[in-house]
C-alpha cells in the first residue's frame, strides 16, 4: 500500500471538518417522536376548494400556537399522544373544528412537531374562522415539507381569503433557481442528504487511499462540492432562520413606534404575512415589500420562526 498523497490528505481533512459540522447539525435538529402514531391512523380524505387533503394521518406534532394549552401539554407523552391525535381527528370529522384545533395545539405544545400535524391544525383553524393562525400553521407545515402539494394548495386557498394586497414574504426568483436545493429541501432532508454524500465521499477516499485500479478523483471532487453546497444551506438556515409574522385580528392599527400613542400609519387585516425585522415580548417591527416599516403589538401576531421547528 502506497503512502497517501498530500492532496488526498487535504481532502480527508476537509471531509473530516464537514463530517463534524454535519454531526453538530444533526444533533441540533433532533426532535421527540410520537412513535406508534406514525402507523396507527390513516384518515379518510376530505377535499378543500383547492383539492388539498383536509385531514390526514400524522407522524408527530406541531410547534406551539396558543399558550392556554401549555399546561395541558405537560401530561402528554409518547404513551398517550396517539389517543390524543385520534381524539382530534374524530372531532374534526364530526365538525367540531375548535375542539380538534385545541387537541392539535396540545400535541404542539407537548413537543411533537411534524408537518402533518401542522397541516391538520391549520385545516381545523381555517374551518374555525381563525385565518391568521391557520396561515401560520400552514407556513410551519411548508417549512417542514416544502414540496407538499396539499400544503401549498390549502395555503394558497387561505391566502385568497385575506383582504390586504400585500405579497407574502418569499425569496426572489433568482434565488429559488440558483439555489434550488436550499428551497426544495427541508432542514432535516438537507442534513440527511449531506450525511449520504459524505458517506459516499469517504468511500471514494478509501478507494483512492488503497490505490485500487480506478482513480475516481473527479467523483471525489464532485461529491465534496455537493457536500459544501449542502453544508452552506444547513449553516444558512441555522444562522439566519426565517421569521414571518401573520396578523391575527380582523383589523389592527400599525404604529410608527412602540407606543399606543404613536402615529397610526395604516391598518392591516387578518392573515397578512409580514417579514419580521425585530421582535420583543410587547412589540414587533416588520418590513413591508416596499421597504416601509411599522410596529404592531406582538400579541396581535403569529410569529413563524423556522429555527423553532
Amino acid at each position: 500500500m502506497r503512502v497517501v498523497t498530500c492532496k488526498l490528505e487535504r481532502w480527508i481533512q476537509m471531509a473530516a471538518l464537514l463530517s463534524l459540522a454535519t454531526c453538530c447539525s444533526g444533533a441540533a435538529m433532533a426532535q421527540p417522536d410520537i412513535g406508534p402514531l406514525e402507523i396507527s391512523v390513516v384518515e379518510p380524505a376530505q377535499e378543500s376548494a383547492t383539492g388539498g387533503d383536509l385531514n390526514r394521518a400524522t407522524e408527530g406534532g406541531v410547534s406551539g400556537v396558543v399558550n392556554p394549552t401549555e399546561p395541558l401539554a405537560k401530561g402528554v407523552d409518547e404513551s398517550n399522544a396517539p389517543s390524543l391525535f385520534l381524539k382530534a381527528a374524530e372531532a374534526y370529522e364530526e365538525g367540531n373544528y375548535q375542539s380538534a384545533a385545541v387537541s392539535y395545539r396540545i400535541l404542539v405544545d407537548a413537543g411533537f412537531g411534524t408537518a402533518d400535524v401542522h397541516y391538520n391544525l391549520a385545516n381545523a383553524l381555517l374551518r374555525s374562522g381563525e385565518l391568521g393562525r391557520a396561515i401560520g400553521a400552514y407556513r410551519r407545515a411548508q417549512i417542514l415539507r416544502p414540496r407538499d402539494q396539499d400544503v401549498r394548495a390549502n395555503l394558497s386557498f387561505a391566502r385568497d381569503s385575506t383582504k390586504d394586497d400585500v405579497a407574502p414574504p418569499a425569496p426572489p426568483s433568482w434565488s429559488r433557481t440558483l439555489f434550488f436545493w436550499h428551497h426544495a429541501l427541508s432542514f432535516e432532508e438537507t442534513v440527511k442528504l449531506l450525511l449520504v454524500v459524505l458517506a459516499l465521499f469517504w468511500t471514494v477516499v478509501a478507494v483512492l487511499a488503497l490505490r485500487l485500479a480506478w482513480r475516481p478523483k473527479a467523483l471525489a471532487g464532485g461529491l465534496l462540492i455537493i457536500a459544501l453546497a449542502l453544508l452552506a444551506s444547513v449553516g444558512y438556515r441555522w444562522r439566519s432562520p426565517q421569521r414571518i409574522a401573520v396578523v391575527l385580528p380582523s383589523q389592527t392599527d400599525v404604529f410608527s413606534g412602540t407606543d399606543l400613542q404613536s402615529r397610526v400609519i395604516f391598518n392591516l387585516h387578518a392573515g397578512t404575512e409580514l417579514e419580521v425585522a425585530t421582535s420583543g415580548a410587547a412589540w414587533t417591527q416588520f418590513r413591508m415589500p416596499d421597504g416601509q416599516r411599522g410596529w404592531l403589538p406582538t400579541e396581535h401576531l403569529e410569529i413563524v420562526d423556522s429555527a423553532s421547528l
